[in-house]
């Protein structure tokens, strides 16, 4: 027998009586219990603990009405909220603020570094300690003045920023451990600015060519750099034993653009796309989330799903990677190698990217869409970081030392991804300057440069030496100044090639836009002092 008529979900909506202000959670210090056996050891501030009426009286009892269909059904789910509204902002930054010193001088109350582990385990202890040397300073007795304001840029003073407490010095904010330290926010935004070129923005000025304009990629870069954080916005708070991320969140569906100086024009469309990829994408993904519960379904078993949970990590502990060949390559592959496919190869290969495309209506068509990732990955062997004493070098280096050292081997003779990607966004960053440079200037030929960009897309394998691709590139659409002689135009610039290619003569529009063939050489007319670009010989 199946009830169609039975509701979807039902939604009650009661309110409690006012709860009181400093209503008790535990025994009171001063209160003697009363020894008789018949009477329950807790002073009467705590009798609503025990005592369902009572429990109505100060507001932490509900009556609820069912409707038939859930009093005999029951209840799946009892999902419970409360919203303090009567506080002024002044009321609640002191309230918080004394809820936060009662941790501090009780439990105890620090800050935790990114990466801290959270549980004791076989193989290394937590990052915690009521013995550790940062534990007992922080308790230590100081003659003198309290703690000063914390300095901008620290993870108290963000925290505190974030929470309104501003002036912190005398909130536990300044005396917690671990407050001092440069925030991680800061660290993610410079990690954010060194790896952009290596990794949005190749993609957004590579991949999606001919997708966004210049314009809208720089805008996405300052935002990537400004507000995205991989780690979290702010720092995380130990409380007792137990971690607690502070993560700022509102609902997509109340945001509401800003007005004015402070208005981004990156905002809104980012806003819009989540709100496409929640509804078209990740909302039905919840369903493949692994879950332990007594009703789930009865083909997996939950002694294997537990452990899997309680061994997740929330940050990336390993690297693998897999090869991606562009469409420009795979189109010369097919012809020369005379490969068995159809005609339809290409788009059955993008059928599943253009699906996901088509349901969030955008008609976009980018490179990507034509490109073909192997069928197996690989582990990345190399070590992730390293010793980074690597970062200040790569800062002061010219682009040519860059180029000319791919690797810089450390403990068994190894290289740093993070070293490669590093190395490999500076040179990208040398070339997309001077690509800015002549585009500002109005330095390029009609033609040049202006659509397909200039790098082909590069594998991990090949992440060391591909850099040469740009530099081969870049000498072939800078255009050099008229002599007035039409012989040393046509003459200039000879056309580039990379070590190891064979040369072949390009077709396709003139420009040095990218064609199947390969890439095409500018030239500088002198007649009429005109500018174009003519096809390379």
């Amino acid at each position: 027998m199946q009830g169609n008529d039975i509701p979807k979900q039902f939604v009650f909506d009661v309110r409690g009586d006012d709860i009181p202000d400093g209503l008790a959670a535990g025994p009171a210090p001063a209160h003697q219990p009363a020894g008789a056996p018949d009477v329950p050891l807790l002073d009467p501030g705590m009798r609503w603990m025990v005592d369902f009426e009572e429990a109505v009286a100060v507001g932490m009892g509900l009556r609820i009405p069912l409707p038939d269909p859930a009093a005999g059904r029951g209840l799946d789910r009892l999902l419970v909220f409360g919203v303090r509204r009567d506080l002024t902002p002044a009321r609640a930054q002191a309230q918080l603020g004394s809820l936060l010193d009662a941790h501090y001088y009780s439990d105890g109350l620090a800050f935790l570094p990114q990466g801290t582990p959270t549980n004791q385990t076989a193989g290394a202890p937590s990052g915690w300690s009521r013995r550790s040397a940062t534990y007992v300073q922080g308790y230590r007795v100081r003659p003198g003045p309290g703690p000063a304001e914390p300095a901008a840029g620290s993870a108290a003073a963000d925290l505190a920023g974030a929470l309104g407490m501003v002036p912190a010095a005398g909130t536990a904010l300044a005396r917690a451990p671990g407050g001092t330290a440069a925030a991680d926010a800061r660290a993610q935004g410079l990690m954010n600015t060194a790896v952009w070129s290596a990794s949005w923005g190749y993609f957004l000025f590579q991949m999606m060519a001919d997708t966004f304009p210049f314009e809208a990629v720089r805008q996405g870069r300052r935002h990537f750099i400004d507000h995205v954080r991989a780690g979290g916005p702010l720092p995380a708070l130990r409380i007792g034993r137990q971690p607690y991320g502070v993560l700022p969140v509102l609902p997509l569906a109340l945001w509401a653009p800003r007005e004015g100086p402070a208005a981004s024009p990156v905002d809104g469309p980012v806003v819009g796309m989540l709100r496409s990829l929640a509804d078209v994408a990740w909302k039905p993904a919840t369903g493949h989330v692994p879950r332990v519960s007594s009703g789930g379904s009865q083909d997996k078993d939950p002694n294997q799903t537990l452990p899997r949970l309680l061994s997740m990590e929330p940050r990336s502990v390993a690297m693998v990677a897999r090869n991606l060949l562009g469409a420009e390559y795979i189109q010369d592959l097919w012809r020369f190698m005379r490969l068995q496919l159809d005609q339809q190869w290409q788009s059955k290969q993008s059928a599943q990217a253009r699906q996901l495309l088509d349901g969030l209506q955008l008609g976009w068509h980018p490179r990507q869409l034509g490109s073909v990732f192997a069928a197996d990955a690989y582990p990345v062997e190399d070590p992730l970081v390293g010793t980074p004493d690597y970062l200040t070098w790569i800062a002061g280096q010219s682009a040519d030392t860059l180029r000319a050292q791919p690797d810089r081997p450390q403990a068994g003779g190894r290289t740093p991804l993070l070293y490669r990607i590093l190395r490999h966004a500076a040179l990208l960053e040398y070339a997309f300057a001077a690509y800015r440079i002549q585009r500002s200037l109005d330095l390029l030929p009609p033609g040049c440069c202006s659509t397909r960009r200039t790098t082909p897309p590069t594998s991990w394998s090949g992440i060391s030496t591909s850099s040469a691709n740009a530099w081969a590139t870049w000498p072939r659409c800078r255009p050099r100044p008229s002599t007035g002689s039409p012989e040393a135009a046509s003459t200039w610039p000879r056309t580039a090639s990379t070590p190891g290619s064979r040369r072949s003569r390009a077709s396709g529009s003139p420009g040095c836009a990218g064609s199947r063939q390969g890439w095409q050489g500018c030239t500088w007319a002198a007649t009429a002092g005109s500018r174009t670009c003519a096809r390379a010989p």
